[in-house]
This record gives structure tokens, sequence and C-alpha cells, in this order.
């Protein structure tokens, strides 16, 4: 690993995981959910997932004509993906995919951090050309921007305590239990769509419906297993809590994995982009940038 890799990923650690290995546990964990095309990848449970980035970008080289800078936004609190280390500067994966992805296309790169809320009114204003923030493919976002391919997937987890008997998380296993959810997401919807017996907990936060599972108010909680699996490895959850069952990646809930995201009518720009994401994966940079933040022993 560069040296660079490591001073981001020790700086990283530091501000956001104080338990000592606890950021690398994380990343072990969360890498299964990351897998290059063509390779399948082991969850811990041994729950193969597949990747689904399948490079289906253009293959020959689009015309760049008028294009001789890129414009980026991205917000500034979502590590490892996107976040400001101890010096103030934007780093994360996304913002190396996006450095990356301007050296492929041979053009000026202007990363910029945004409030969340924000990201996609920068777009309708012109004052950025896409935005790289982990922004979920699903029909209320595609209604708002126009996506490139997926780039990697979120999938959905049930997270019980330690002590917990629930490993088979099926409806029927989990009839009766209480499970906590974020009110209003995603997981909330498919919970009620095919866990009609469970007693539904909701909260008005993640923090909340995973605090439900860690003091013991919920037998389970269903969320998004990345931003989860750091908090389960890191000071927050005090080593509370497991995963039990698989993965859940249904696209009509889950949405079609993590894309790059332009303005609705900028079709140009999305061909632009979808090839320089498949130059990346095909000239294994895409796997370099992964190897950034995620450890190599958990392809």
């Amino acid at each position: 690993m560069a040296a660079i890799s490591v001073r981001l990923l020790l700086a990283a650690k530091q501000r956001f995981f104080g338990r000592r290995g606890a950021w690398a546990l994380a990343l072990v964990a969360a890498m299964a959910l990351f897998v290059p095309d063509g390779a399948v990848a082991q969850e811990p449970d041994g729950v193969s997932i597949q990747s689904r980035w399948h490079g289906r970008g253009e293959q020959s080289r689009p015309d760049m004509t008028g294009i001789s800078t890129l414009r980026f936004v991205t917000d500034n609190d979502f590590p490892p993906f996107n976040y400001a280390d101890d010096v103030g500067q934007l780093t994360g994966l996304n913002v190396d995919l996006a450095r990356a992805l301007c050296d492929e296309l041979r053009t000026r790169c202007i990363i910029e951090a945004v409030a969340w809320d924000k990201l996609v009114a920068t777009l309708d204003d012109g004052k950025a050309d896409a935005v790289i923030a982990s922004m979920r493919i699903d029909a209320a976002a595609r209604g708002k921007v126009l996506f490139t391919e997926s780039y990697y997937r979120t999938p959905a987890r049930f997270v019980v305590r330690q002590a917990s008997p629930i490993v088979d998380t099926s409806p029927v296993k989990l009839a009766d239990r209480r499970v906590s959810v974020a009110k209003g997401t995603a997981h909330e919807a498919y919970l009620r769509a095919f866990f009609p017996k469970i007693r539904l907990q909701t909260y008005n936060s993640v923090t909340l419906a995973r605090e439900a599972v860690r003091t013991g108010l919920a037998d389970a909680f269903f969320g998004d297993a990345i931003t989860t699996v750091f908090w389960l490895n890191g000071t927050a959850s005090a080593q509370c809590c497991r995963f039990a069952g698989g993965p859940y990646m249904e696209a009509k809930f889950f949405g079609d994995g993590i894309g790059i995201a332009v303005k609705k009518d900028n079709q140009r720009l999305a061909r632009i982009l979808n090839f320089g994401l498949s130059r990346l994966r095909q000239r294994g940079i895409y796997r370099d940038i992964l190897l950034r933040y995620f450890p190599a022993g958990s392809f």
C-alpha cells in the first residue's frame, strides 16, 4: 500500500474510531460489499455477493470537445467514501475515483464539498457537472438526476446483540421479534412488505434505531450494511452487536447500486463518465482505489 494510503487510513481511524484496530476490522467486513467485475466476495457468514458493475460503459473514447474541466461535488461526512481528513483535505474513495476519472479523461479536476441536501441543486444551478457522493440509484433519485452505471452496491442487513440466539433472519424465524428501523426509509418499507409478523419499532433516526438493539429495547435492527459495519466496529456500539443472516439487495427497495449523478438532460456527460468508469475497471485502477481503503485480504 502506498505511503499516502497508510497516512489516510491512520488519519481516518484516529478521527472516527477510537478503539485500537476497530477501523481495520470494519474495513475487513465491509470489503465484501465491494467486488470488482467478475469476482465474487465472501461475507463473514459465507454469503457470496456478485458484483453488479459489469462495465457496460462506452468502449470507444468519446468526443471531449468543449470539456476541459470536470466539476465534481460531494459531501464531507461519509468516511471512508468522502470526508475531510485531520488537516481539512477532502479525501475518500469517491474523491479518489473522481480524480482518477479526470486523469483518464484528460481533464482538469475540481472537487468541492457541498451539504448533502444541496448536491442536486448544484447540478440544476449549473454550479457542478457531477455528484459523486455515494448517491443511491433508485426511482426517486432518477426523477431528479441522470446516473452513470453503478460502481458499488449497498445491501441491507439485520443486526442483533452478540448473545442473541437469532441466526436465521427469515420472516418465519423473526415472527413476533421486535425489529427497529429508521422511520420513512426503504428499510422500513421492505420490512412492512416482507416481514408482516414482526413487531416493528420505528425511530426518527438510524442512530436511535441502532441504540434500540444495543440497549435491548429491540431484538434486531435492520438498515444499511455499509454504515452499520462501521458502527459495529466503532466505539458507539460498545461491541454490543453482530450481523445476522445475509444481505438483502432487492433493487425495488434498495436501488440499483451507487452511481455518479449528472443533470437529467446531460446524456453526453453520462456516456463520457461511463467510458471513464469502464476504462478504470479494465486497467485495474478502480481495484487499486478500493485497496487504498479496504484491505486486500478481503477479496
